[in-house]
């Protein structure tokens, strides 16, 4: 038997993981990530409108230069989000 990660790449895993966060469990997450404790750094976003803004910056480049022929189209992205939350609420 194989020791290692390759249970974290299991899909179904991280779907059953994903649907077990609570709420704070996310916020959490997100606060970790990106910082949001008033920082505007390299490191850590100053608010979420911050964060926004950079991904719309990111989803823009990466139509105009797309890694692996994949394109990421902010405003698909964004209809994901909420059909995500609107789930998981």
């Amino acid at each position: 038997m194989a020791y290692g990660w390759s249970w974290f790449t299991d899909s179904s895993f991280i779907a059953n993981y994903i649907l077990l966060m609570t709420n704070k469990d996310r916020a959490n997450k997100i606060k970790k990530l990106l910082g949001l404790r008033g920082n505007d750094n390299e490191k850590e976003y100053y608010r979420v409108a911050d964060v926004i803004c950079d991904l719309m910056h990111y989803c823009d480049y990466n139509k105009k230069h797309p890694t692996d022929d994949i394109k990421i189209a902010f405003e698909h992205e964004y209809e994901m989000a909420q059909t995500f939350y609107n789930e998981e609420k």
